[in-house]
């Protein structure tokens, strides 16, 4: 039998990071920000980036959820 899934909550009162702090992680490869966290919330390697091609800038910068 298939179950009920589970109920989902939309979290919109949690504490961000301010522009300066989200603005000094530019240009920083992410690898040097999982190292430096100890692999907290790094993704499972069989996730891959996004490729435009080499004219394509594929940088990301922002705030997420764990």
């Amino acid at each position: 039998m298939i179950k009920e899934p589970a109920l989902l909550t939309i979290r919109k009162d949690f504490p961000r990071p301010t522009a300066e702090q989200i603005e000094a992680f530019q240009g920083v490869p992410t690898g040097y920000i999982c190292d430096a966290l100890g692999g907290l919330a790094v993704m499972n390697s069989s996730i891959k980036p996004i490729s435009g091609g080499p004219d394509i800038s594929c940088n990301v910068v922002g705030t997420a959820l764990v």
